[in-house]
């Protein structure tokens, strides 16, 4: 997710507990695609040229290509373009396993430039669903190279995709959760809590396997001294990483379950299943925190020097300054998620059992927004400013603009994370229960980038040629068929 108007913080676990501690997710196998071709006969046909009948059928072809592209544009393909951000941004990680931050160069201009756009509120459109590896959970983003990395916990691997399309798929460790983006040196590290360790991904290549602590569950960036924080659960410890080493482990104290990181003062905010929060500066603690039962989420308000966290069992909220509850918010049953909105300083807070969003400012709860059964991932669309969520039970995403919600999309079963593709202005919804991505369009006036809309025209072009060429040689005159020798175009290989 990205931080062009707010930032996330969400729960780092792979299945959200019942009142049981038993786990909510049931996974439902996704079935194989495949596909056939069937052989084709070429006839070759060669007819005497006719220039004038060529020139004709250039100059009408030419004529309908660009009726065609400026159908398919239209004032709104071209206003979406107009107010898209010039920068991608800069993408951070947050404290969950979809989320990430963008830092748009646009900044608090994307609001208006939305509304401008009549893309205020709207509600995304599903562009294609992909299939990916086992049980998907956690997501990440490289800003680099514009892809997108899924971790597939139950096939233990990653699928690495690039727009609409899979690129590469690649053996990890056991058990993988949760990935995070270093822009530092370009990297994705992704925790594998089966075996504890990380693996190191640059571009589509594994590079490196780290051994950490047991059962890795989460992971942070340091964007000042470049670290890689990895949250071992079991280990009550958090490794510390530079590149593919570990320069220092740090105790925190039992079950480390998310984190957020401070750019301000360079403090790490852990939450332990406890009930504490360790600050962590470098390589060592330098403070800690009582706060509610099982802090499972934990979310750093950019500008505002708080720290919000989500303590499931008490059903409250803590915000930290310097070190310090200043208040504790109650809120809905079972808080898990957390966003935060910088332009009219909103605080989300999705509660996973009683099916809405708390919507906080500064200390205050100023609404209650129903959306889906057990929303569990929250994104900011940077082109409208609105929420989305992700309701794990629903099977959709609702989009919520201020304190209401404005429509929901069906995606796949139980989508547990949602990142933003700032390239193409796609969001990645990854669903656990059907093993597949749904990729949405974040607005109807941006279903497609520019390239995609030259392509389309490239192609209507070839046809209509293909077309008008097709006319003249149906028309009497000298000819000469020459059959080909049969050919089959080659099979895809079967579906694995």
């Amino acid at each position: 997710m990205f931080r062009t108007k707010g930032a996330i913080g969400q729960s780092p676990i792979p299945r959200p507990p019942s009142p049981d501690r038993t786990g909510e997710f049931a996974h439902a196998g996704g079935a194989a695609l495949g596909r056939s071709m069937t052989p084709l006969g070429i006839t070759e046909v060669v007819r005497a040229r006719q220039p004038g009948r060529a020139r004709s059928a250039l100059v009408l072809s030419t004529g309908l290509s660009i009726l065609l592209v400026a159908s398919l544009l239209g004032p709104a393909g071209w206003a979406a373009d107009s107010h898209r951000p010039s920068s991608a941004g800069i993408l951070t990680p947050s404290s969950g396993p979809g989320e990430t931050a963008v830092r748009s160069q646009a900044g608090a201009d994307l609001a208006q430039a939305a509304a401008s756009s009549g893309t205020e509120g709207a509600v995304p459109t599903i562009l294609v669903t992909l299939p990916v590896g086992s049980q998907p959970y956690g997501i990440t983003y490289d800003a680099r190279s514009g892809l997108a990395y899924v971790v597939d916990s139950g096939s233990n691997d990653v699928t690495v995709i690039h727009g609409i399309t899979v690129v590469a798929v690649l053996a990890v460790g056991s058990e993988p959760f949760q990935a995070v983006y270093d822009p530092g040196n370009g990297d994705v590290y992704v925790a594998n809590y089966g075996d504890g360790t990380v693996s190191v991904i640059s571009g589509t290549a594994v590079i490196a396997t780290v051994p950490v602590g047991s059962y890795p569950l989460n992971l942070a960036y340091d964007g000042v001294d470049g670290y890689v924080y990895v949250l071992n659960q079991a280990s009550a410890s958090v490794s510390v990483i530079h590149g593919t080493s570990v320069v220092g482990t740090v105790p925190v104290g039992a079950g480390p379950i998310a984190a957020a990181y401070d750019p301000e003062n360079g403090d790490l905010y852990v939450t332990t299943s406890v009930g504490k929060v360790v600050l962590v500066q470098g390589t060592g603690v330098v403070a800690s925190v009582t706060v509610g039962r099982d802090p499972q989420a934990v979310l750093y308000a950019d500008g505002t020097q708080e720290i919000y966290v989500a303590n499931t069992e008490s059903n409250t909220v803590s915000v930290i300054r310097n070190a310090s509850v200043v208040t504790t918010v109650r809120v809905g049953t079972y808080p898990i998620a957390l966003a935060y909105e910088s332009a009219d300083g909103y605080v989300y807070v999705a509660n996973y059992y009683s099916a809405n969003l708390s919507v906080l400012r500064g200390t205050a709860v100023t609404a209650a927004v129903p959306v889906g059964a057990f929303p569990l991932a929250l994104a900011f669309d940077p082109e409208s400013g609105s929420l989305l969520v992700g309701n794990s039970q629903s099977g959709n995403v609702s989009v919520v603009r201020n304190t209401t919600e404005v429509g929901s999309v069906a995606v796949g079963a139980q989508p547990t994370a949602i990142a933003y593709d700032p390239q193409y202005g796609y969001f990645l919804v990854v669903d656990f229960g059907s093993d597949t991505v749904t990729v949405l369009a974040s607005s109807p006036g941006s279903a497609l980038p520019f390239w995609a809309y030259v392509s389309v025209v490239v192609l209507a072009f070839a046809a209509t040629v293909a077309i008008l060429v097709g006319v003249e040689l149906r028309r009497p005159g000298t000819s000469i068929v020459r059959p080909s020798t049969p050919r089959s175009l080659p099979r895809p290989p079967p579906p694995k």
